[in-house]
């Protein structure tokens, strides 16, 4: 594996994606990961992980690009939408982009 190639893939690159490509199981890995980082924490606070999605790690779209080794689309949550409609006067309906590297 070079060292320098930032998409080079490594032995447990595989079985990472194997396990974690499921939304359910991706959804517990980011809810443990959030016991341990406050930012991560917030942003679940504000999107419905029931609606995590899977997409290409090599993902695109009209503001965006990226690439994650998973690579998911996630509805931002009634509450959020609502907040934002009272503050902005309009609803987000829009999925956010989540990417696992």
């Amino acid at each position: 594996m070079k060292e320098n190639n930032a998409n080079a893939r490594t032995g447990h690159d595989s079985y990472f994606r194997s396990v974690f490509k499921a939304p359910e199981r991706a959804a517990e890995l980011l809810k443990l990961a959030a016991r341990h980082n406050e930012s991560l924490a917030e942003f679940l606070k504000t999107v419905d992980l029931s609606t995590l999605t899977e997409i290409s790690e090599s993902f695109s779209d009209t503001e965006s690009f990226g690439y994650a080794d998973l690579a998911f689309t996630v509805k931002i949550a009634d509450g959020e939408r609502n907040r934002d409609s009272e503050q902005f006067g309009k609803e987000r309906s829009a999925d956010l982009l989540v990417g696992i590297l």
